[in-house]
This record gives structure tokens, C-alpha cells and sequence, in this order.
């Protein structure tokens, strides 16, 4: 177990980064995000992570093809090939299509939010921290991308940091929560346990190629 402790701008919680936990409030908590994004070294001294927003601004122009290979060039040193195949079999994963030639800006919504969370998880991290990335959802691909996150935790060990505003979006989803709504400050905060879905582990044969296992080799 890995406890990420924080204590600044009037937020305090303790989460286990090998769980999906939230952490609900007022947009302020977009500082609380970004400090633990930009001082990652500091909170997370011995895990890796990805990071998620509503808000990233992706190059429209751009496929998620390029952006991923471009991850994986920087980090892994591998080629464009072996690179397409890996985000192939990851958004084969994520059940969403062959989306990875299209550019950016002509995805609808619940491409765009598979394509942000495919990035996120690309190089296999420890952990995901993500800044409202559920809240701005219509419900039915708020749906799709919950079952999309339980899955990836499942089967890749993936803990999942939720930054969220509204309550209900983590509701079936986080199995640890952090109350800090402004509508609730004036209570004493409550950590509320939810018991995540059972699921099987099925392990890919040695032989394949497997997307997130290539990228964290």
C-alpha cells in the first residue's frame, strides 16, 4: 500500500494510490491537481504517473497516434511502428474503435474522452491523477468511461486520483471519497468506502504483443 499524503490550501486527505479514490469539491481543487502533478517527484517518490483534464488542450491537427508515439519515442526509445501497435491494442483495451488516425479535433465526445484516458495510461503509470474529467461528461459516456477506468484498474493495477466538482460522477465509482464541497464545509467530512466490482484477471499470452505491457517493459 501507497498512501499519498496532502495537507495545503485547506484540503486534506490521505488516499491510497493502489485504489480509485476521489476527492470532491470547488473548482479550487484544480490547484491541489497541479500541485501534485507539477511536485510529483515530492508526492510520489517511487511511482510513476498520468495525468488527466478536462481542460488539456491537444493539438487539434494532430492524431492520437501522434501524440502517443511521441510518448513512447521519448520514454521508451521505439519506433513509430511498434509504437502504433501498442496504442492499437490499448484502444482496442478501451473499446473504442480504431480512432487512433483521426485527428484531435474530429472526435466526438466519448472518442476524445477515451483518447485522453489511452494517453494517460499509455506508459503504464502507477497511478492516474485527473482534474474534472468525469464531471463535463454526458451521462452515457460518463457511463462508458467509469466502466473504461474499473477495467484498467482491474487488469493493469492502474490507482486512479479523481479530482472532481459534482459528487454523483464517482458515486459507483471511487472506493474511497473526500467531501470537501463548499455546500459541506460546515460538516465534518465523511470518507465513504465503496466496495469495487470483483473482476477476473486475464492474463495475455508472453508470445503477443500487448500494448500495456510493451510500453512498461
Amino acid at each position: 500500500m501507497t498512501i499519498v499524503k496532502y495537507d495545503k490550501y485547506e484540503c486534506n486527505f490521505d488516499a491510497d494510490t493502489q485504489q480509485i479514490s476521489a476527492v470532491i469539491g470547488s473548482k479550487k481543487l484544480q490547484t491541489v491537481f497541479l500541485d501534485l502533478v507539477n511536485d510529483h517527484e515530492n508526492y510520489f517518490p517511487s511511482q510513476s504517473i498520468g495525468a488527466l483534464s478536462c481542460e488539456s488542450s491537444e493539438i487539434a491537427s494532430l492524431t492520437l497516434g501522434d501524440l502517443i508515439s511521441r510518448q513512447f519515442k521519448f520514454h521508451k526509445k521505439v519506433s513509430r511502428k511498434r509504437s502504433m501497435l501498442a496504442v492499437a491494442e490499448i484502444l482496442q483495451f478501451l473499446g473504442s474503435g480504431n480512432i487512433e488516425d483521426l485527428k484531435i479535433g474530429n472526435l466526438d465526445e466519448l472518442q476524445l474522452a477515451n483518447a485522453r484516458l489511452a494517453r494517460a495510461i499509455a506508459l503504464r503509470p502507477d497511478v492516474v491523477l485527473s482534474w474534472n474529467y468525469l464531471s463535463t461528461m454526458s451521462a452515457p459516456v460518463r457511463a462508458l468511461i467509469a466502466s473504461n477506468i474499473r477495467n484498467v484498474h482491474s487488469e493493469f493495477g492502474i490507482g486512479f486520483l479523481l479530482f472532481e466538482q459534482r459528487r454523483d460522477v464517482v458515486k459507483n465509482l471511487a472506493e474511497a471519497q473526500f467531501d470537501f464541497h463548499p455546500a459541506r464545509v460546515q460538516l465534518e467530512r465523511t470518507l465513504v468506502h465503496v466496495e469495487p466490482p470483483t473482476l477476473p484477471s486475464v492474463k495475455s499470452s508472453p508470445d503477443e504483443i500487448s500494448g500495456l505491457d510493451f510500453v512498461s517493459s
